[in-house]
């Protein structure tokens, strides 16, 4: 019975590690790139590249967004073009086929809200998904790591665990830079 209750315990405690959103909160993963304000405000800027066309890429980010995010506090932000969450670029011909914003709120007191634009664009046999995300509270010095985890959970939430991001410019740094 010890042993059920405590396996029990760690499946808890795991699956609550996973779902959390808010850098601050005790154990939560990927907050570790802390941005102080290199965008003016608290912000990160990654690139990944996916072995999935740019409609299938869309899709799976969309998806997520729509359901909650790996939390549940994304939300798909209206479109220009009178979509919610991603708009279709590629009557335009422009570089990017897609292009799309969510919200992410953070849990605790303090309910922060961060902005997260993407654009997808075919490359090659797949696509690059370009990611920002923005502190929304002005003066947002440090953020905590909160930017680069909003990206990283929305990524693994579309595409896997094993998503490979890169930095695109020098925003939220690797540890210890």
């Amino acid at each position: 019975m010890f042993r059920r209750c405590v396996l029990a315990l760690l499946a808890v405690s795991s699956a609550a590690a996973a779902a959390c959103g808010t850098c601050g909160e005790p154990g939560c993963p990927n907050c570790d790139h802390v941005d102080f304000g290199s965008c003016g405000n608290a912000c990160c800027k990654l690139t990944l590249k996916v072995d999935l066309d740019a409609t299938v890429a869309t899709a799976a980010l969309n998806a997520s967004i729509h359901d909650g995010g790996p939390d549940g506090n994304y939300a798909a932000r209206p479109t220009d073009e009178g979509t919610s969450g991603f708009a279709d670029l590629r009557p335009y011909n422009v570089s990017a086929q897609f292009i799309g914003q969510a919200w992410h709120t953070t849990s605790g007191a303090a309910r922060y809200n961060d902005t997260v634009d993407m654009n997808v664009a075919s490359l090659g046999d797949g696509s690059i998904v370009k990611f920002f995300s923005l502190s929304l509270v002005g003066g947002a010095l440090g953020d905590a790591g909160q930017n680069f985890k909003n990206i990283v959970a929305l990524a693994q939430d579309a595409f896997g665990d094993d998503v490979a991001l890169e930095h695109a410019d020098e925003s939220c740094p690797e540890p210890g830079r």
